[in-house]
């Protein structure tokens, strides 16, 4: 039965996605379709003003789609946890637990997905923009790499690890959050969804200021222990605080909906 509740809720998910990305590439091969016609047209000025404006309505686009996205895996998620429609994901054979992990690991694959997505579209109209090829991209993000490896005195394979590390916490983190919010909410007797809404508020805005107190204070321990203003410290806390607030948020998202409380 969990293997079906899998299929199920990845599926389901699946189709929305499925537009946003087709959207995401309707959207690249237009910007590229009309670049590639003025650009055999001669009209070097009116040239340079369209693809200006379609590059900015582009990325424009790519963030909306990505918002989106985002959006609709946590109101997917309350809804198929605590609303009417939850109420019969409750009654499944399966363990609320395992609901709670293959509706967290479905939000976070295609959240994940989205974004290699838009990564590889900007990089595939980037390079027809620029004219430069993959080569040159590449030699960018090697050199990033290598400058982020002299600022945290790690070897480029440890900053390679660290970044993609830092990058899944990243994703993750805002979409638990949410849905830690949401699960708040429901311990409220009327008005869940706002009350939910004001959680993920107040849970984003406690995190932030927290976290905060502590990188600074890691700074002046670094600095006292070392003699020296230097932030490779934020190379190692910071996703160590992202693990502990996920964590949290984990919990508060297990305990509430442990409770069955759209049951009642």
């Amino acid at each position: 039965m969990l293997t079906k509740f899998a299929k199920y809720e990845f599926g389901a998910a699946g189709k929305i996605m499925l537009v946003i990305y087709a959207i995401i590439a309707a959207a690249t091969a237009l910007l590229i379709a009309v670049h590639s016609l003025f650009k055999m047209s001669g009209l070097k000025q009116s040239f340079e003003v369209l693809r200006s404006i379609m590059t900015v309505l582009y990325v424009v686009l790519i963030m909306v789609m990505i918002l989106i996205c985002f959006l609709y895996l946590c109101v997917r998620f309350y809804q198929t946890m605590y609303s009417s429609q939850g109420y019969l994901t409750h009654t499944l054979p399966v363990k609320t637990s395992q609901i709670v992990n293959i509706k967290l690991l479905s939000a976070f694959t295609y959240m994940l997905l989205t974004l290699f997505v838009c990564l590889f579209f900007i990089t595939a109209a980037a390079a027809v923009l620029t004219g430069e090829g993959p080569g040159v991209i590449g030699s960018v993000i090697r050199e990033t790499i290598s400058q982020a490896a002299i600022e945290s005195g790690l070897t480029k394979e440890l900053t390679v690890s660290f970044i993609i590390v830092t990058g899944i916490l990243a994703v993750l983190s805002p979409l638990l959050i949410c849905a830690a919010g949401l699960s708040l909410g429901q311990l409220s007797s009327r008005s869940k969804g706002a009350r939910g809404i004001v959680a993920i508020i107040a849970l984003y805005y406690i995190s932030q200021i927290i976290s905060v107190v502590i990188l600074l204070a890691g700074f002046f321990i670094s600095y006292k222990i070392t003699g020296n203003y230097s932030v490779s410290h934020l190379f190692y806390i910071a996703p160590c605080m992202m693990l502990l607030w996920i964590a949290l948020y984990y919990i508060i998202i297990r305990k509430v909906a442990g409770k069955h409380l759209n049951l009642e």
